[in-house]
């Protein structure tokens, strides 16, 4: 990637932006990698009034507890309610939004942990106890249970919320609705920790290696393929130096639990949308081969370029995929960019940041995958209406003042001298794509397909026998997704 031409583009990128009016604020203090001081991100009143002013009217709640009921220790990491103004960077950002609701609505945002919302709020139900204004349950935990009992709103039917904006993921408001209705929905309140998972590389090492192409140009011009990729791949030098094994330098390092996000860049959800509102199995075998195939040889044609392993979240920083990254001596890495960012900040060396490769040219849009980000509003909440003005408010304020502070910890500068960067990362965001199939493959069984193909039997052919395999799996699936009403 050539350096001045990435300076060109960026100019005009950040000339364009200011054209446009100022839609990014940008922060003004140094980011330093942990404590505050506070960021300053601020927003003037009258330009954040008018944004949400015009979606989310003002009104005063009348200084009650609005709750919003989700999983223990969520709000730690997701922070919805921040109420310590000496907090981290991204703390702080949440702080704020917190007192911009709290005022703008007259009321004291609340985030309340149980092991199962889902259980609790039922139970309440039951109980004609109605004292819940937002739910954010597990993405995994029977959320189409909770939907099917009639205790959630349907969003499509609240006028408060404008789903067809931006600070809406579209990829959920599409893919959710079951039988007309939406039950789900994300928004960039959820995008502190929420998966984006993409690809990092170290531009130093491209270069290193002499590539010249601008990658982010690659990717908007729709050419990022699974084959360019593979040829990359094959075409580094596993040592560079002649040096000893244990310090050679890989093409592709693969954060292995992330392989089924493959399937999801390629264009294969498990379940798909019929005309009527209702469910099917959507695993092509022939396509679900030609995925298996690809990714095979991504992996195994030059099997010595490639670096595999896996790591939980809290010990990835400790991984050796992580510690060769983080070393210099890999060029390519599978990463969860939203839920592993804070390892980013001490990396010696530039990265980019790419969705994973398309199938091929004939795919006509990237995909990266996303899990998680629910957010529900109960049937009998204490004013349905009130919680989608507040949820969607709170959105708002999120897009234009979380977003770009979490993008700005993610690339450990500011967006106005990383205007490229922040470009991609709000274009990845912008395609996450949700599968209500993998909320409700509860076991694993079918969106773990493609790594027992590629990894386990090492033969992409076993595809059509797994997937015969499955339909017991599936067909639970499709029960579940359709039983939504």
């Amino acid at each position: 990637m050539k350096k001045q031409f990435r300076q060109v583009r960026a100019f005009a990128w950040f000339a364009a932006l200011l054209l446009l009016g100022g839609c990014f604020l940008f922060a003004a203090c140094k980011r330093d990698g942990g404590e505050g001081p506070a960021p300053d991100s601020t927003v003037e009143q009258t330009t954040e009034a008018k944004l949400v002013d015009r979606f989310a009217e003002k009104k005063d709640l009348g200084g009650r507890d609005f709750k919003l009921l989700t999983v223990d220790d969520y709000n730690s990491i997701l922070h919805f309610t921040v109420n310590d103004a000496s907090a981290t960077e991204i703390e702080y950002s949440c702080y704020e939004r917190t007192e911009f609701i709290n005022d703008r609505y007259h009321i004291n945002m609340v985030t309340v942990e149980v092991e199962k919302p889902q259980e609790t709020l039922r139970n309440n139900e039951i109980a004609g106890i109605y004292e819940y204004d937002l739910v954010f349950p597990h993405p995994k935990d029977g959320i189409a249970t909770l939907a099917a009992s009639g205790c959630l709103a349907d969003m499509n039917a609240l006028t408060e919320l404008h789903l067809d904006q931006d600070w809406w993921l579209q990829g959920l408001v599409k893919n959710y609705v079951t039988n007309g209705r939406l039950y789900y929905a994300s928004s960039d309140a959820a995008i502190v920790s929420q998966a984006l998972v993409g690809m990092i590389y170290n531009i130093n090492l491209y270069r290193q290696f002499n590539y010249t192409e601008d990658l982010y140009q690659t990717v908007y011009a729709g050419d990022w393929t699974m084959e360019m990729l593979g040829q990359m791949v094959v075409d580094t030098d596993v040592s560079m130096d002649g040096a000893a094994s244990a310090n050679r330098t890989y093409g592709l390092i693969h954060h292995s639990s992330l392989t089924y996000c493959m399937t999801y860049a390629m264009e294969q959800p498990i379940l798909q949308q019929n005309n009527d509102g209702s469910f099917t199995f959507a695993y092509d075998p022939e396509r679900m081969t030609s995925i298996a195939e690809a990714a095979y040889d991504l992996f195994f044609t030059a099997e010595d370029n490639v670096l595999r392993g896996d790591s939980q979240n809290l010990d990835f920083g400790t991984s050796e995929i992580w510690m060769t990254f983080n070393s210099g001596r890999g060029l390519f890495m599978t990463f969860d960019i939203g839920q592993t960012y804070t390892h980013l900040r001490g990396l010696r060396f530039d990265i980019g940041y790419l969705p994973m490769p398309k199938l091929d040219t004939n795919q006509q849009e990237y995909h990266v995958f996303c899990g998680s980000g629910l957010f529900a509003i109960p049937a009998h909440a204490p004013s349905v209406s009130d919680s989608a003005l507040v949820l969607e408010a709170y959105s708002i304020y999120s897009n234009e003042h979380v977003k770009p502070d979490f993008f700005e910890i993610i690339i450990g500068g500011r967006l106005s001298e990383n205007p490229e960067d922040y470009e991609m990362l709000n274009f990845l965001h912008s395609i996450k794509y949700f599968d209500v199939g993998f909320t409700l493959d509860q076991d694993g069984e079918i969106f773990n397909m493609l790594h027992r193909a590629v990894f386990t039997y090492e033969n992409p052919g076993m595809i059509p026998r797994l997937i015969t395999q499955s339909k017991g799996a599936y067909e639970k699936i499709e029960e579940l997704a359709n039983n939504i009403s």
